[in-house]
C-alpha cells in the first residue's frame, strides 16, 4: 500500500427499511333500513252524505213547498 494512504475504513452496510404495516380494512357500511309502508286511506262513508241530503228534502217538504218535494223523499228513502 502507498504511503500516505489510509485505509479507508469499510462503510456499514444500511439496515434495511422496515416493511410498512398493512392498512386496516374499512368497515362495511350498514343496511339501509327499509321505509315503512304508508297506511291506506280509509274510505269516506257513503251513508253519511245520503243522510244530509235526505234531511234537506224532508225538511223542505215539511215546510209544505208541495207535491213534488215529497215524491223525491218516498224515492230515496
Amino acid at each position: 500500500m502507498p504511503a500516505g494512504v489510509e485505509e479507508e475504513e469499510e462503510e456499514g452496510e444500511e439496515g434495511e427499511e422496515g416493511e410498512e404495516g398493512e392498512e386496516g380494512e374499512e368497515g362495511e357500511e350498514g343496511e339501509e333500513g327499509e321505509e315503512g309502508e304508508e297506511g291506506e286511506e280509509g274510505e269516506k262513508g257513503e251513508e253519511e252524505e245520503v243522510e244530509e241530503w235526505e234531511e234537506e228534502e224532508v225538511e223542505e217538504w215539511e215546510e209544505g213547498e208541495g207535491g213534488e218535494e215529497q215524491g223525491k223523499v218516498e224515492e230515496y228513502e
